[in-house]
């Protein structure tokens, strides 16, 4: 069995804004010359809020009597 490892010297951190914190992918190259991005998985608080308070909403329309 063959395994592709990666090159972890040669890891490259990318951004995409000037205003991002920590890199927004990384670049890795692997032994066999391919280059696999990572993207690490930021957990966004307030969209999950939004969506709860969505979920919470009553769907259809009521009829009138």
């Amino acid at each position: 069995m063959v395994r592709i490892i990666p090159d972890i010297p040669k890891i490259r951190a990318r951004w995409a804004h000037r205003a991002s914190e920590i890199p927004d992918w990384l670049e890795v190259p692997m032994s066999d010359g391919t280059v696999i991005e990572y993207y690490p998985k930021i957990e966004q608080p307030a969209f999950r809020k939004a969506m709860e308070g969505v979920r919470k909403m009553a769907v259809g329309y009521e009829t009138k009597k």
